[in-house]
């Protein structure tokens, strides 16, 4: 009998479109084994269905089913709130259902892109330096100026694909960024500007083993790698990325040793700033895009790896 499988989509935030093509990706790479049933279920604030023959049915949440349906296991490619912050792996694991991705812990502590750092940095990994803002403890801008120098990134602590990410070259936008950043969430992180090549390196276990992706170069036509630059085609992906293969094998080094230290699981992807010689973490994605276009794929394709047997590979280690 075939296993049904709920790809979980969709959720509360600003990426609720982008998570939908993660997921209905997803579930067409699930649905090339026939011992899988992949079934899209998609999360919103109001109300959780399942898309079965068709149909939306809606999902109960005492024991997580669709009518007659059961599900023996969950994949996790919610973006955002709640998939990326940690709450959906909690639900699933207080109602135990299996699922892939990471847990509860790991998924709310690389959420939060301050508390993710402050752990970075006490793990002895290189991370750019970068103050907290919050409303009890805000920054002026002739603080930042001191402390960090121009030019800044201020981004929401919580938030993903870029939504509310600002590039401040001097105190006369800083106010407007900040902003900006606390449309999407109250608590930001503000990044002294690293100047360098920007990296992204794929991340996953197999058959018990972590493994790296081929690196990819982001160069953006903007500033910065912003929402334009990510979903409109304002920048180009080159994988494999243009460095030396000591640099290569630093970051992918680098890359496994975050996944190994901060417990992670499923598909990540860790992006880096390659600064003054040296690998420099900017952020930790959990639920990383997965459609065609997306930058896993496009690794996955360079380093001949069927995304769909690495997904199958997680499903059988989770049961």
């Amino acid at each position: 009998m075939k296993k049904n499988i709920a790809v979980l989509c969709g959720g509360y935030s600003s990426e609720a479109e982008i998570s939908m093509k993660t997921g209905r990706a997803v579930a067409n790479w699930i649905s090339e084994y026939e011992d899988y049933h992949p079934i899209v279920v998609e999360i919103r604030s109001d109300g959780w269905w399942a898309w079965i023959d068709g149909d939306r049915v809606a999902i109960n949440r005492d024991d997580f089913s669709a009518g007659h349906v059961h599900f023996q296991a969950a994949v996790n490619a919610i973006h955002g709130t709640p998939g990326e912050d940690g709450k959906i792996a909690a639900y699933l694991e207080l109602i135990h259902i299996p699922f892939t991705g990471c847990g509860s812990f790991a998924s709310a502590l690389t959420f939060d892109k301050g508390w993710c750092n402050s752990v970075l940095k006490q793990l002895e990994f290189k991370v750019a330096e970068h103050l907290i803002y919050t409303s009890s403890n805000p920054w002026t801008s002739e603080e930042v100026g001191s402390k960090l120098g121009w030019p800044v990134f201020v981004k929401p602590c919580r938030a993903g694909s870029s939504f509310g990410i600002s590039k401040v070259d001097g105190p006369e936008t800083y106010d407007k960024a900040i902003e900006l950043a606390r449309a999407e969430d109250q608590r930001m992180i503000i990044e002294k500007g690293l100047q360098g090549t920007e990296v992204t390196c794929g991340v996953y276990t197999y058959q018990g083993e972590i493994m790296a992706f081929p690196l990819t170069e982001i160069v953006s036509h903007n500033d910065y790698f912003d929402y334009a630059a990510k979903y409109l085609g304002q920048s180009e992906e080159i994988t494999p990325a243009r460095v030396s293969d000591a640099l290569r094998e630093e970051v992918q080094e680098t890359a496994r040793a975050v996944y190994a230290n901060l417990e992670l699981s499923g598909l990540c992807r860790i992006d880096f700033i390659i600064a003054q010689g040296a690998p420099h973490i900017i952020e930790v994605n959990t639920v990383p895009g997965l459609t065609n276009e997306s930058i896993i794929p496009q690794q996955a394709r360079c380093a001949g790896v069927r995304l769909s047997e690495v997904l199958i590979d997680q499903l059988e280690q989770v049961g």
